[in-house]
């Protein structure tokens, strides 16, 4: 059997498109929107069919941030019906509830490789002309 030559190597096959995958069924409207924002943004086979539950939580905590920054936001209308101390508690509850969902969806995030620095290639990357230290 011959070997293949480098350009061979270099060359793959066309490989037909596949459908995205429909949002998980137990996802909400807004869960599965964010699930299609994030199907459409990459490759089609960038995330497999194990890591769709995955997926499914990364969605569910970005959900679940938006609702605690809401809640915050609306909170600030509950300072004229509190005392200074009763507030403070509560929004710092709150936030600390934000806090714990976004740091739960930006490890699914990394885990499933959807940060900026897992979509870019190292080649990409241009090394910073810098003056050596003996010139």
């Amino acid at each position: 059997m011959a070997r293949s030559s480098d350009l061979q190597k270099t060359i793959k096959p066309v490989m037909p498109k596949s459908e995205k995958p429909k949002p998980l069924a137990c996802l909400t409207a807004t869960e599965a929107r964010r699930w299609n924002d994030i199907f459409n943004c990459i490759d089609d086979d960038w995330i497999s069919k194990e890591q769709y539950d995955l997926l499914a939580n990364y969605c569910r905590h970005l959900d679940s941030a938006d609702e605690m920054s809401v809640l915050i936001e609306n909170h600030r209308q509950d300072l004229l019906t509190m005392t200074a101390d009763q507030y403070i508690k509560s929004l710092d509850r709150l936030s600390k509830m934000r806090d714990r969902e976004v740091r739960a969806a930006t490890s699914l995030a990394t885990k499933l490789r959807l940060t900026n620095q897992s979509l870019r290639s190292s080649h990409d990357v241009k090394p910073l002309a810098t003056k050596k230290p003996w010139e």
